[in-house]
């Protein structure tokens, strides 16, 4: 008879990328807990918060987090374009996820690097145009409704898995 495993029964799977998430200018602390909570979920090493909303995880954080802040890497930075300057530097793959006018829809994307950085921005603006400036490149998500975009905590989920899964077949 097939039933619900409980959590301690679970074994996640691997996957032999190095993935950093790198967010910039959020401003709803449930969104930075449910990006936490999603980024250890699927196995990403490292988040960080850029901007001036917040620099420390706060009660509400990680309440919507649920503990997953214990187990990844999270930062707070200012200045995004340092942070991203430094991954390249490193020789990372910088992935912005941004409707553009070149943008790759995410089911097409392809990649030889084991090093990738996924970089979402705002809620209500997304990435910049100078953050778009220093990406190797955007996908986007294919959208069927009227809407344009969705919840950045959604959108970041999709890609991810995305990124993962088309890169691990």
């Amino acid at each position: 008879m097939e039933y619900q495993l409980e959590h301690h029964e679970i074994q996640n799977h691997k996957h032999p990328f190095v993935i950093k998430l790198v967010v910039d200018n959020l401003q709803h602390p449930s969104n930075y807990g449910m990006m936490i909570r999603l980024a250890e979920s699927m196995g990403v090493q490292e988040i960080i918060f850029c901007g001036t909303a917040f620099h420390m995880l706060t009660r509400s954080m990680k309440r919507s987090s649920r503990s997953a802040e214990n187990h990844i890497d999270v930062k707070f930075a200012t200045d995004i374009l340092v942070e991203l300057e430094k991954y390249k530097a490193e020789d990372y793959e910088i992935i912005g996820l941004e409707y553009t006018s070149e943008s790759l829809n995410v089911q097409s994307y392809t990649s030889t690097k084991k090093h990738k950085v996924l970089v979402c921005g705002s809620e209500s603006i997304g990435l910049s145009q100078k953050v778009i400036s220093v990406t190797d490149f955007c996908i986007h998500l294919a959208m069927y409704g009227k809407n344009s975009s969705m919840n950045v905590v959604l959108a970041s989920s999709i890609a991810l898995w995305q990124i993962i899964h088309l890169q691990t077949e």
